[in-house]
């Protein structure tokens, strides 16, 4: 008996630096979580720490330098745990469930990379997967304070998704419109950070020699943080966001593997429409407010054209006009389909009205100043994708041109909206023909949006700038509605905007700081003579609702509705603005997925925080 104690005493007495570190460290990872969190100690969270410790203190034996594998995953830590930091520092909720989980989370991550960078005999294979490890480790809280810098807000999932779905030209013109030294400084630090990650991985000391034991503990090693890195991976402050975006990515995946089966669902519902033929037209603005355009009441004359048509009796302006969400990819999947926010069916079940608009035998072209999306499918890349001509004019640099042609001596400029006019003229009508038309309208940078000979007012202030890109706007659609209102069997055009925007205060249209302008967007129908006459009725309904409320998800029934295509299924009549059941009531619109009602809006008067919920 006194010998076994004797082996234990001895066994303790070479272990009790890594006992002691083991204490204090779970002690310390402990005292982190509960005092620092706002929700008390959830009992399988607070297990979870001594085990966070125990993986620690069990990496550092893996390494010849102790002392350098401390700094190095000290050093770690602290920038993965930031993202917390950055919660307290706008007063968001911390919550005690997930910031145990955001410690666990960022604590495996750190040594899985650290084990794994270090397990090649190769010299080249260590440095390049030293590199590759730091430069994913260290993204999550660059991305987090780099857009900390530019909006102020904590990265959000709909602020994920955009990220996801934009492209370079876009990325750029968000940076020079609201980067910042910081941003600049942020993203100089991040590959700083990714380089003294590489250089302490290759100085601690590295791996000591790999007995067989040694293999097998260092596999089991990483098999343990690689499943608390699986477990949390969703509910970790650092990646909840990224796991929800995946998900919507993932109904958005599925709406495109569903297109075949709408087809068949289309064909099989054998619907109901006009034979006449037919050319009509719906162009889509972006990031364009109703509040800064003087036909809707503002006080610069930023849209004289639509300010004389409201004298034309064939133009229904609406006025009580809202987007359904404040971003482009949200809106438009709900604006082009049959989803809407009133109803309950799946995206991935709901029809585009080009896939209707085919079935009842038109023609579908897509005129885009906008590059195609990023390499994730959106709904509106998949509708775009599917139609039977597009023509992409948007350019980063081209010719400047005339109005109305290329000078070949002209200077170098960006792509404007005004290229759509000569890509109109190429397209291939038939008597049956929908149109669509996916704008740069006002999307920031807004100086990008017009040629200075558009610079009505000084744009040495972003308002003005902005004020411009509306006036540019105007301009084109004064001249593209006079070409198309010459085309053969043209019978009428909608315009509306995706979403609004908030210049006077240069939040973009952010979910963090929410504003009515927001989603106050201009809407506007100009129906032919010709449709007049052929259809009274339908003309007659959307002059009646023009002072009523509009949400642009209806724009899909509104569309449908004008060109006299219904199915026998699906059709709603109470959504549908050209039909005389069209229900009205205010108290049932709502905006941001229906997260606000519209007539709650006049109660927010300063930036409201959106915690957006997930979308059907």
């Amino acid at each position: 008996m006194s010998k076994l104690l004797q082996q234990v005493k001895t066994c303790v007495m070479d272990r009790r630096k890594g006992i002691i570190s083991f204490i204090f460290l779970s002690l310390a990872l402990i005292t982190l979580y509960v005092f620092c969190s706002n929700d008390p100690p959830v009992n399988r969270f607070f297990g979870l720490l001594p085990l966070t410790a125990l993986l620690i203190i069990w990496g550092q034996a893996f390494f010849t330098s102790r002392k350098y594998f401390s700094l190095a995953f000290l050093f770690s830590f602290i920038a993965l745990f930031s993202v917390v930091k950055l919660r307290f520092i706008l007063n968001i909720l911390v919550g005690g469930a997930p910031y145990g989980r955001t410690i666990n989370f960022s604590s495996a991550l750190i040594l899985l990379i650290l084990l794994a960078c270090n397990l090649p005999k190769n010299k080249l294979a260590r440095g390049l997967l030293s590199f590759g490890g730091a430069a994913l480790l260290f993204i999550f809280p660059v991305v987090s304070w780099g857009y900390y810098s530019t909006s102020g807000a904590y990265l959000s999932r709909d602020a994920v998704l955009a990220i996801m779905q934009t492209n370079n030209q876009e990325a750029l013109s968000y940076l020079s419109h609201f980067g910042t030294a910081k941003t600049w400084l942020i993203a100089a630090m991040y590959f700083a950070f990714v380089a003294l990650f590489a250089f302490c991985t290759a100085k601690f000391g590295g791996l000591k020699p790999l007995s067989k034991k040694t293999i097998v503990s260092a596999a089991v090693f990483l098999m343990l943080n690689g499943a608390v890195i699986y477990k949390y991976a969703a509910t970790s402050y650092l990646t909840q966001n990224l796991a929800q975006a995946k998900e919507v990515l993932a109904e958005y995946d599925k709406f495109k593997q569903m297109k075949a089966q709408r087809r068949i669902n289309i064909n099989a519902d054998d619907l109901l429409f006009d034979d006449e033929a037919g050319v009509y037209v719906v162009v889509i603005g972006e990031s364009q407010t109703k509040d800064h355009m003087s036909a809707y009441g503002y006080d610069k004359d930023t849209t004289p054209w639509l300010t004389k048509m409201r004298s034309n009796e064939r133009a229904v302006i609406m006025e009580r006009a809202y987007s359904c969400d404040i971003s482009t990819l949200g809106s438009l999947s709900y604006a082009l389909t049959e989803k809407n926010q009133y109803d309950q069916r799946t995206l991935a079940d709901c029809a585009a009205f080009t896939d209707m608009a085919k079935g009842a035998g038109y023609r579908t072209i897509w005129l885009s100043n906008q590059p195609r999306m990023s390499i994730f499918d959106s709904p509106t890349s998949v509708i775009a994708d599917d139609t039977d001509e597009q023509h992409f004019v948007g350019k980063k640099i081209q010719l400047k041109a005339d109005h109305f042609g290329v000078n070949p001596d002209a200077e170098f400029r960006k792509g404007l909206d005004e290229d759509i006019l000569a890509a109109l003229d190429g397209v291939t009508l038939a008597p049956k023909t929908l149109i669509i038309v996916h704008l740069s309208g006002c999307h920031i940078s807004y100086r990008d949006r017009y040629d200075q000979e558009f610079a009505h007012y000084s744009d040495d202030k972003k308002i003005n700038a902005y004020d411009n890109a509306v006036r540019y706007n105007d301009w084109f659609m004064e001249k593209f509605y006079d070409k198309v209102a010459a085309l053969p069997h043209f019978k009428g055009m909608v315009f509306f905007s995706d979403h609004g925007e908030d210049p006077d205060r240069n939040l973009g249209h952010d979910y963090s700081k929410f504003t009515p302008s927001m989603c106050k967007i201009p809407c506007y129908f100009i129906l032919s003579e010709e449709y007049e006459k052929t259809y009274p009725e339908r003309a007659a309904n959307l002059r009646r609702a023009q002072d009523k409320i509009f949400t642009n998800d209806l724009v899909y029934n509104a569309v449908l509705g004008m060109m006299g295509v219904k199915s026998r299924s699906g059709y709603e009549p109470q959504n549908d603005i050209t039909s005389g059941a069209y229900d009205a009531n205010p108290e049932r619109f709502m905006t941001v997925y229906g997260k606000i009602k519209i007539i709650d809006l006049k109660n927010i008067g300063t930036p409201k925080n959106l915690n957006i919920p997930a979308r059907s």
